[in-house]
């Protein structure tokens, strides 16, 4: 039985990340973590994050009839995001296309060739690598490639177990590991080690928030 005390502090913070991430939703939006994806519009960053909460509540529950009905419902909102995100390359593209073609009859040749790479991008692909079999004989043809690649991984990853057994030493003493819970100075010190622009964890608040929350609070008792 989880007791009172657990209860109630669990109570308290799921209200504090509510406030924080309905907070930041509504000030700072969703940020686009790549530059090929810019495309996507807040509506569909909205339903990837719903999408993404399914995903965790998944992960998180251990009961098989309520993982169904969330493995369901994350089901319908990947179909939904697929949707949204044709739509919002498509209506992109269409933009792009219409902003060159006015570049075009105003002669603005520079922004027409930033568009072009804009629609193409910058990456390269790989299919021109040179593959090459253990007598050094160039492999042109896609099947004998990955038949190549196949025989590689084949060799490295299926090696015999070692002869030798393993030499682990005895510790000279046992580490004393502290199991009790955090106190507030461990906890400001974690806060202060955390780095900006990463991804939030489970409680899906970023560094950012939490670092500036301890300098408003020190701001606060100095006032």
């Amino acid at each position: 039985m989880i007791p009172a005390e657990t209860t109630e502090v669990n109570s308290k913070w799921d209200q504090i990340r509510t406030i924080y991430e309905t907070t930041s939703e509504d000030c700072l939006g969703f940020k686009h973590g790549k530059k090929m994806k810019k495309w996507i519009t807040p509506g569909t960053w909205k339903v990837i994050e719903e999408r993404r909460h399914i995903n965790k509540k998944i992960l998180d529950t251990k009961s098989k009839k309520l993982q169904e009905r969330h493995k369901a419902s994350y089901r319908i909102l990947d179909k939904n995001v697929k949707r949204l995100a044709r739509s919002d390359k498509r209506a992109y593209m269409e933009d792009l296309a219409k902003q060159a073609e006015e570049a075009a009859e105003k002669g603005e040749q520079g922004k027409i060739y930033k568009i072009t790479r804009e629609i193409c991008g910058k990456f390269r692909s790989n299919n021109d690598v040179h593959i090459k079999d253990k007598n050094g004989r160039l492999l042109t043809t896609e099947e004998e490639q990955k038949a190549r690649w196949a025989e590689h991984f084949k060799e490295v990853l299926n090696r015999p177990p070692s002869d030798d057994e393993a030499i682990i030493i005895e510790a000279v003493q046992d580490l004393e590991i502290n199991i009790n819970l955090p106190n507030r100075q461990e906890i400001i010190t974690a806060i202060k080690s955390l780095k900006n622009g990463k991804s939030p964890g489970q409680d899906n608040l970023n560094a950012e928030l939490k670092f500036f929350n301890h300098y408003l609070h020190q701001y606060g008792k100095e006032k």
